[in-house]
């Protein structure tokens, strides 16, 4: 790894879970914008962390579909077969983290597939503001938790931090979460403690708090 990359690899976990304020943001990203590499590592990190709202421990103990048989054995082979590899050509550290890197993802990845789907709801953002001229497609699914919501962002200023949130039937905000925008759009996963049929619209607001895009969610649902 090129040592000018080091620091923004380091940043690119919590670029990619929305922990990053604007100003920092805004530096991985145009870092990210002449390094392919760190690109390709942060494309990996995003998407699991696209998953991570998805993996509900409370819905494990409903889960009527059973994990496939002798999964168990088939990790634990492969933790072993590591370990003999680690311990044979000197890498126990990087091997011992490869395989619970592996492992985690595999969880998660085990939960999305086992868990129970839930409708989910359409709504379309309309622009509240002239700098805005293209609405947003948001996907809202009902969890156990709250609400999972899923954004096409497309065409908003790139480089700036937006706030995404659900609206209660007395107007007040449930935060949903953040996201950079950048030059060719994304999919944003983000998520509300709010549940679905309780909340009353969803909006996504600028830095200073403006309304940008706002969808209304119909009462029947």
């Amino acid at each position: 790894m090129n040592e000018a990359c080091r620091p923004f690899r380091e940043q690119l976990g919590s670029l990619a879970l929305g922990h990053l304020d604007e100003i920092e943001a805004t530096a991985v990203h145009a870092h990210l914008d002449g390094c392919s590499e760190c690109r390709a590592e942060f494309r990996a990190l995003r998407d699991v962390a696209g998953m991570l709202p998805l993996a509900d421990p409370e819905r494990l103990g409903e889960a009527v579909v059973a994990p496939p048989t002798g999964l168990a054995e088939r990790v634990l082979s492969l933790v072993r077969e590591e370990r003999r590899l680690a311990q044979r050509q000197r890498r126990g550290r990087l091997a011992a983290a490869a395989v619970a890197a592996a492992i985690a993802i595999a969880i998660v990845v085990s939960l999305v597939v086992l868990a129970p789907s839930d409708p989910a709801l359409a709504v379309t953002l309309d622009p509240s503001v002239p700098q805005v001229t293209t609405p947003i497609e948001a996907t809202l699914t009902s969890r156990s938790w709250g609400t999972e919501i899923r954004l096409d962002v497309q065409d908003l200023p790139e480089g700036r931090v937006y706030a995404v949130w659900l609206r209660e039937p007395d107007d007040d905000r449930s935060p949903a979460g953040s996201f950079t925008a950048v030059a060719d759009g994304d999919e944003v996963v983000l998520s509300s403690a709010l549940r679905l049929d309780e909340a009353a619209g969803i909006g996504i607001s600028d830095g200073a708090g403006e309304t940008m895009l706002y969808g209304h969610l119909p009462d029947e649902r």
